[in-house]
This record gives C-alpha cells, sequence and structure tokens, in this order.
C-alpha cells in the first residue's frame, strides 16, 4: 500500500486545484445568478439617482487676436476658468431663477472632489440662498468648458434631463460671459466670438447607462464567485475523499454521513433502519477493515481522531454493533476515561470499569454491560485520581486484552484524540488496526498530519481513516451529491 502512495498523491495532486475551482464555481452558482440580479438593481437605483439620459446643448466659441499679441495658450487657459467661474454660474441661476430647476435636482457621486469646491465657494457668499447655492454648485458639474484640441476654439457643454433648460443655460452663460469681457479688448485682451450658438440639442446622449449597468452586473455576478474561490483556497478541512487520501497517503475505509434526522442518535438510526445510508456506510467500514486477510486477522481495533468532538465515539460504538451483526461476540471499550461518553449515549449509570479491571479490583465478566437493545458488551471508563496513561503503560494492559481475547471474537477500543494526551499512543501499538476518524470539513489539515505522525512515532501504523460526519446536503451544493450517496438514495438501494 505504501509503495502505491506516491503514484497517488501525484495524481491527485495534479487534478486538485482545477477540482476544487470547479466544485468552488458550481456551489456559488445561484450565489452567481443572485448577485448579478443584485448588481443589475444597484445599478438600476444608481441611475436613477443619477440619471443615465441628458440633453447637451453646446456653445463653441474662438479666441481671437489682439492688436498687441496674438493669444497664447495663457489667454486661453484665463477664458476657459472665467467661463467655469462661480460668479457666472451664480448669475445664470440668478437670472433664469434656477434655484428648483428640475433639470439640476441630481448630481453625479463621481463629482463630489469639485462638490465639495463649490461647497466651500458658497458657503463665503452669504447672500445667496440654499437652494440657490446647490443649484449653482450642480451647474458647475454638468456644465463643460474645454479647448477643442489645438485651436483657439472654446466649447462649452451644458448637459441636463431638460432639452430647453440646456440650450437656454448654455446661451445666458456665453452671453453674460461676453457682456463682462466688452471693456477687455480695449485693455488689449484678445477678442472673443461665437462661432456657433446654442441650438436645443435633436437627442439625448445617454451617458453611462449601458457601462453602469454591465458595472454592477459584472461586480454582482463575481463577487459570491471570488467569495467562493477565496473560501476554498484557504480552506482547511477535508470534504473529498480524494483530498484525504492524497494528502494523508493512506486509503479512506469509508464515509459516515451526518444524519438527517437530528431527533435520533446514529446508533439509534443505524438499528432501527438496517437499510439506510448510514448503516451501510458502516458496513463498509467493518468490510473493509476485516477484508484485508494479507494482515491476518484483525481482532484489537483502537479507533481515535485528532481532537474532540469529531464523532470517534459514535463511529466506534456503530462498528462495534455492525461487528456483532455477524453473530459475534464484541466488547466495546471506553479507555477515553476522561470523558465517559458512553455513559450518556448508552443511558448507563456510574459503575466499576476499565480502571477496576486493570486494578484487579473486578473480574471483566463482572463488569461488562449489555446496553438495551444493543448485542455488544460495553466496559465502561471511571474516574480515577491516578493518571489513565500511567495505568495504561502498565503490563496490566496487554494482559487485560489477553483475557478479553479470550472471551470476545473482536475487542473495539475507543481511545482519546491523539493530539490532547497520550492514551491513544499507548494502546495503538497493541492493535491489529487503526481506524483515524476525520470529521468532514472541520478537522484542520494540519492536525490531521500531526496526529498521524504521533501515531507512526509510537510504533502504531495507522490502518486507515474515516471520514465522518458528511453533510449530504451541503455536498450536493457543493456539486458532490452523486460520490456521497445520491445513488444509492435515488436508486432505492437505501430505505431512508
Amino acid at each position: 500500500m505504501s509503495g502505491q502512495a506516491p503514484s497517488v498523491r501525484s495524481r491527485r495532486g495534479a487534478i486538485r486545484w482545477p477540482e476544487r475551482l470547479a466544485r468552488a464555481l458550481w456551489a456559488v452558482r445561484l450565489w452567481c445568478l443572485a448577485g448579478l440580479g443584485v448588481g443589475l438593481a444597484v445599478g438600476a437605483l444608481y441611475l436613477d439617482a443619477v440619471p443615465g439620459r441628458h440633453w447637451t446643448a453646446e456653445v463653441l466659441v474662438e479666441i481671437g487676436a489682439s492688436a498687441m499679441r496674438s493669444p497664447d495658450d495663457r489667454d486661453i487657459r484665463t477664458e476657459v476658468a472665467r467661463l467655469s467661474a462661480w460668479p457666472l454660474r451664480a448669475a445664470v441661476v440668478r437670472d433664469l431663477n434656477l434655484a428648483h430647476a428640475p433639470a439640476l435636482d441630481r448630481v453625479s457621486p463621481p463629482l463630489a472632489l469639485g462638490r465639495l469646491i463649490g461647497v466651500a465657494q458658497a458657503s463665503a457668499m452669504d447672500d445667496i440662498a440654499a437652494g440657490a447655492r446647490r443649484a449653482v454648485e450642480t451647474l458647475g458639474h454638468w456644465a463643460e468648458v474645454d479647448r477643442a484640441g489645438d485651436s483657439r476654439i472654446v466649447r462649452l457643454a451644458v448637459r441636463t434631463r431638460d432639452p430647453a433648460v440646456s440650450s437656454q443655460i448654455a446661451n445666458r452663460m456665453i452671453t453674460l460671459y461676453l457682456s463682462g469681457r466688452a471693456m477687455d479688448v480695449a485693455a488689449g485682451r484678445p477678442p472673443v466670438r461665437i462661432v456657433a450658438p446654442a441650438r436645443p440639442p435633436s437627442g439625448p446622449d445617454r451617458g453611462a447607462t449601458g457601462l453602469v449597468l454591465g458595472v454592477c452586473g459584472l461586480i454582482g455576478l463575481l463577487a459570491p464567485a471570488a467569495l467562493s474561490v477565496s473560501r476554498e483556497a484557504v480552506r482547511a478541512g477535508y470534504r473529498t475523499v480524494e483530498e484525504l487520501e492524497a494528502d494523508t497517503d493512506l486509503p479512506v475505509l469509508g464515509q459516515l454521513p451526518e444524519p438527517a434526522d437530528k431527533r435520533r442518535t446514529p446508533l439509534d438510526i443505524a438499528l432501527r433502519k438496517p437499510g439506510s445510508h448510514l448503516a451501510e456506510a458502516v458496513r463498509g467500514v467493518r468490510t473493509a477493515v476485516l477484508q484485508d486477510k494479507a494482515e491476518g486477522e484483525r481482532r484489537v481495533i483502537v479507533v481515535t481522531s485528532s481532537v474532540p468532538h469529531e464523532g470517534k465515539s459514535t463511529a466506534s460504538a456503530l462498528l462495534s454493533q455492525n461487528l456483532s451483526a455477524w453473530g459475534r461476540r464484541v466488547l466495546l471499550v471506553e479507555a477515553d476515561i476522561r470523558r465517559q461518553s458512553f455513559r450518556t449515549m448508552f443511558s448507563l449509570g456510574a459503575r466499576p470499569g476499565l480502571l477496576s479491571v486493570l486494578a484487579g479490583l473486578s473480574e471483566l465478566d463482572e463488569t461488562v454491560l449489555r446496553p438495551d437493545g444493543l448485542s455488544i458488551d460495553v466496559l465502561l471508563g471511571e474516574a480515577s485520581s491516578t493518571n489513565a496513561a500511567d495505568i495504561l503503560a502498565t503490563q496490566r494492559f496487554p494482559a487485560f486484552l489477553a483475557v478479553a481475547l479470550e472471551r470476545y471474537d473482536y475487542v473495539v477500543i475507543d481511545t482519546p484524540p491523539v493530539l490532547v494526551v497520550p492514551d491513544a499512543r499507548i494502546v495503538a501499538p497493541f492493535a491489529d488496526a487503526v481506524l483515524y476518524t476525520v470529521q468532514w470539513e472541520q478537522t484542520r489539515r494540519a492536525l490531521v498530519h500531526r496526529g498521524l505522525e504521533e501515531l507512526r512515532l509510537a510504533g502504531a501504523r495507522p490502518t486507515g481513516l474515516i471520514l465522518n460526519r458528511v453533510d449530504q446536503k451541503r455536498m450536493e451544493r457543493y456539486g458532490y451529491g452523486l460520490d456521497y450517496g445520491d445513488y444509492g438514495r435515488k436508486s432505492g438501494y437505501y430505505t431512508e
């Protein structure tokens, strides 16, 4: 098995990231569509607040030559600045009564910097009412003044939501501008003449409507995908058998699903529904553990994990009960003495257990219990002031195993997590098979690597892995449904 592991890793590792990326995108297919809808809705709201359809009127003026000198770039820049100046806009707003004009009631957010400058200028003009200040500020955003290339032509373009208002404002601005510089020609400044007056625009310009909707829709479409891919990239747990096998070079002996019925325990479901997906998965683990005849008969089976709450005790109980279904005598030993979860699982009271047997205070036959409805014997853990690892490390434990194997066909030992206390590392070398439980999508890869290495350093050889508590519904959303029991449910192999 170990000789084939590198080839498995290279084959799986080569396709791991493409598969993970494909799965991530599959998992968010509905979220991507929802994000697209949200993005388009946000774009529509944006366009409603900042109109996407405008009517633009243009005036062209030419900066001419003076008697003293030809106009240079500085002269032209000066005229452009005067056309854009606050006083000129304020005069237009006052003359045309634009303080509450519907065509000027919305301002584009991208021009926020110019808007702030306009507010600063307006604050110094106490004689202008608040409505007029807003109108002057808005007009500063919708009136564009620029030079037409390298020529002496200056373009004034006014965009509003009303074609008549656009041309009216443009003509009024240029009229006030010309009247304000009538005396400048006598002072030697270059003359200005109107090349083309403003006329009502023949049609609207749609502005950035398509661009805004396209960008918002694209962001809404890609955001869920990017989030899912990033989460997939940093995911620390295992989701598939292929990932787990490629990362550990160990076979996955079975995948135990998380029961859909939360009102019943996994053991109760396996007993009441022997044809369920969970029961069939446990049979698969049992078969995988016992079918390798080359390793000899596996009678002592240790079940452990990296850290608490990964479901190893439940897996131990399920496997023990399934082994007894063959008519075999099975002893389930609770070596996880500190937690003693079997008392709650089997509704048993406080009684002497494993430590009493190891200490010679009671006999094995007198100490084991047979829980109601089960066909296995259970040897509970029990509280002790002595450290459990110190007791398990004595010669009493292998002597206890020898006695247990005389009375039972199989001994399944539930040990504490490897990385929490050393008990599992003491017990595992006496086992014929060591099953390592990994909780689906929860157990971090680094913990699995470290736990398996600790077992190997203790002289134990892990037999295989159990991928536990697989959430079938979430797996189907991720696109793995047919790999995790969906075939069995849809084709009638499972009773649930």
